[in-house]
């Protein structure tokens, strides 16, 4: 509903605070204080903690789902179906995508997803043996 109210970012959303996305990723009671929550954004990436990182719910999984729709029937419009479009997210959403996209290649052309395994493990890995386990979950949900 928030990308709907304001596409484009011009509009203000509920309680009065500039439309951004933002909405969608943290209350209005965090984003009064823009500053004191970039502040503290940045304090646990440095700690290599994610506690402050915006939470993550199928919500809005099914927001891009249904703008990754649009984006798909429009690019069409210019790109053949053979031409792949690229979906990306984390590993652990993969089969949420395969239960809910529903993307046929009658009606979406050939899209694909993908995904990226990445952390940042503190103390840093220091071995292949250590890195290995420490992927391990991810790259068992990939295969």
């Amino acid at each position: 509903k928030d990308l709907e109210a304001c596409p484009n970012g011009m509009l203000r959303g509920r309680d009065g605070i500039k439309c951004n996305g933002l909405q969608m990723l943290y209350t209005a009671e965090q984003l009064k204080d823009t500053e004191h929550l970039i502040s503290k954004l940045n304090a646990s990436r440095k700690t290599h903690k994610s506690e402050d990182a915006p939470p993550v719910r199928p919500l809005f999984r099914e927001t891009l789902l249904k703008f990754y729709t649009r984006s798909i029937v429009a690019a069409r419009s210019v790109l053949d179906e053979h031409k792949p479009i690229v979906i990306m997210d984390w590993p652990l959403w993969l089969k949420w995508w395969k239960e809910n996209a529903g993307y046929t290649y009658k009606d979406h052309g050939r899209v694909i997803f993908a995904t990226h395994v990445y952390k940042f493990p503190h103390p840093w890995t220091s071995d292949q043996q250590a890195a290995r386990d420490y992927f391990n979950r991810d790259l068992q949900i990939v295969r």
